[in-house]
C-alpha cells in the first residue's frame, strides 16, 4: 500500500510514492481497485529505491504496470 510505503521511507504525501513510480524509480500495479501496490522489498536498508532496480522498471515503461478494464 502506498502508506505503507511513504511511512516507511518517511516520506511526506502518497503522491510523492506514485512520483517514484512515474519517474521509473520503484515499480508499482494497479490493482482491481484501481489504486496502486508497491512491494516493500524494493527499497534498501535506507528506505530508498534499490540500486539497479531502474534497469527492471523499463520492463514496464514508467514503473506503473497498469489492469486493463
Amino acid at each position: 500500500m502506498p502508506d505503507e510505503l511513504e511511512a516507511r521511507a518517511r516520506l511526506k504525501t502518497r503522491l510523492s510514492v506514485h512520483d517514484w513510480c512515474k519517474n521509473g524509480q520503484i515499480i508499482g500495479w494497479q490493482n482491481a481497485r484501481r489504486s496502486f501496490v508497491y512491494p516493500a522489498e524494493q527499497l534498501d536498508e535506507r528506505n530508498r529505491p534499490l540500486p539497479g532496480l531502474d534497469h527492471a522498471v523499463v520492463q514496464f515503461g514508467d514503473g506503473c504496470a497498469r489492469g486493463s478494464g
